[in-house]
């Protein structure tokens, strides 16, 4: 059974170690049986990837999550990679509210993206995000 915990001050300073310090203790062979290595290869794409960011503003009590559902939700397969860059308050947004902001990659594994087809996802994105959380693009 692994051993764990936060060293004692008096060793700490017969060390002359200044910060708090943790130790664990653990088998290491025993562990190794259960880990798994399942690594796969994962081919180079080979069409160009479409970088869009997005910026809402929603109630304060809007969480990201449900954000991020109706974006992977509209996106659908075309959706490569998501990721929040910003919250932003101020009272010029209005009260009780926030600007949310998302940097989105868009790819299909079958052939190069055009302009029109990433235009009509984010347009979906944008329709349900703002039927379904009253969001409004932030400008």
């Amino acid at each position: 059974m692994p051993l764990f915990g936060e060293v004692h001050p008096q060793v700490l300073d017969n060390y002359e170690i200044a910060k708090r310090a943790y130790l664990l203790e653990a088998n290491v062979t025993k562990m190794v049986k259960y880990a798994k290595e399942n690594k796969k290869y994962r081919e180079v794409p080979k069409f160009p990837a479409v970088e869009r960011d997005i910026a809402v503003i929603v109630d304060e009590s809007i969480e990201v999550g449900q954000i991020e559902k109706i974006i992977a939700k509209k996106a659908k397969k075309l959706l490569e990679k998501m990721q929040l860059f910003d919250i932003y308050r101020n009272e010029k947004l209005g009260e009780n509210k926030k600007s949310v902001a998302y940097s989105l990659i868009f790819r299909d594994k079958s052939k190069t993206l055009s302009d029109e087809e990433v235009n009509g996802v984010m347009d979906a994105i944008i329709s349900e995000l703002e039927k379904t959380l009253s969001a409004s693009l932030r400008k």
